[in-house]
Parts: C-alpha cells; structure tokens; sequence
C-alpha cells in the first residue's frame, strides 16, 4: 500500500512497513473524518504483527494501536462502509462461517446497542448507510418473526430490521447504488444477477 503526491509521485512521508503477510487481501480502503485510514479484508499480519482483519492506521502509515476491537470475532470483512457520524459499520464472517452484520464505535469497540443479525447461509454481503438506513445486500436468507428477507434488506440505524421494506430480489443482489441526488420517490438502483 503506497500513498501518491497530487502529482503521481510517491509520497515517501507514507509507509506501512513491510506490508501484509501471506496469504491476505485488502478489499477496502476508506479515511475517516480525522483523517485515519481503515483498512479491512482478509489479513493475517499486517508489518509483522497478527491480528483481526479490520485495521486503523495513522496518516503517515503506522499502525493506529489504540484501535479497540473487543467484543467482536472477524475472519473476513465483506463489506465496509462510515457513517456520517464517524462510526464503522462492517459486514463480515466470524470463525464459525457465519456472515454478520454489526457497527463498531469510533475508537473500534464493538456497539453493543446494535444488534447483530446472524445471515444464515449468506457471504458477499455488501451494504450501503444512508442517513437513517442501512441497505444490505449479497446472498442470504434472514428470518425474523416468521418473514423471510432474502438477498437485500433494510436495517434501522439500531440495527434491526425495518419490517416496512420487503424486497423482491430473488438472485444474489451484488452490489447496491443510492444517488447522491435521491431517485424520484427515494427509488433504490440495485445491482443483481437475475435470469429475469
């Protein structure tokens, strides 16, 4: 990972040391709004050091060591985006194979005021934090109190389901758009591999 000058040239105040260790994938980069960088996927060591697979470093590329994740097991991050008020949310797979969706604090403590829906037989799960909603979508299939979610959903920012929203996507819906400028009536353009 490199960070570039304006110009194209190598920025040399940057570096994160050696790098990533064997086998490990980053799959996003997003910058806080104090200027800390995360970085999340599939990592096994990062500079030497084992550890879970979301990441924070420091504008100049070290590790951001007071980044706290207790509370929360991360093999995987599918998906991750920052909320407007600088909290984390992640969708990812714990070591049991289960793909999950949850919100970590600011300092990256897990919120336990949000809940964490377990996505029975789900993976690619990506999602999208609009001002009050979360839009999740992938391959899975969500059960609560007796209604079936499957394939894209929406979360209230607590995290819980929003009963009023019930999609018809009956492939996988890999990736979702909300324009900056709303669609008319709050229309939602969805990305899915569909035989319709």
């Amino acid at each position: 990972m490199i960070r570039l000058n304006t110009d194209g040239t190598l920025d040399s105040t940057f570096s994160i040391g050696t790098g990533t260790s064997e086998p490990s994938l980053i799959r996003f980069i997003k910058v806080q709004p104090d200027g800390k960088i995360l970085v999340a996927g599939y990592i096994t060591q990062l500079n030497g050091v084992f550890g879970r697979s979301i990441r924070r470093l420091n504008q100049d590329g070290s590790e951001d060591t007071t980044f706290n994740q207790s509370g929360i097991d991360v093999v995987f991050v599918n998906s991750l985006d920052i909320q407007s008020d600088g909290k984390i949310l992640i969708a990812a797979m714990n070591l049991a194979g289960f793909t999950f969706v949850t919100r970590l604090k600011t300092d990256g403590s897990n919120d336990q005021g949000v809940g964490q829906p377990l996505l029975f037989n789900g993976h690619t799960v990506t999602f999208l934090a609009t001002e009050n909603k979360i839009l999740i979508g992938g391959r899975f299939n969500y059960t609560v109190n007796q209604t079936q979610y499957q394939n894209l959903a929406k979360l209230n920012i607590d995290g819980t389901i929003d009963t009023t929203f019930t999609a018809s996507i009956t492939n996988s819906a890999f990736d979702l758009t909300v324009k900056t400028t709303p669609l008319a009536g709050g229309k939602i353009l969805v990305w899915e591999n569909s035989t319709r």
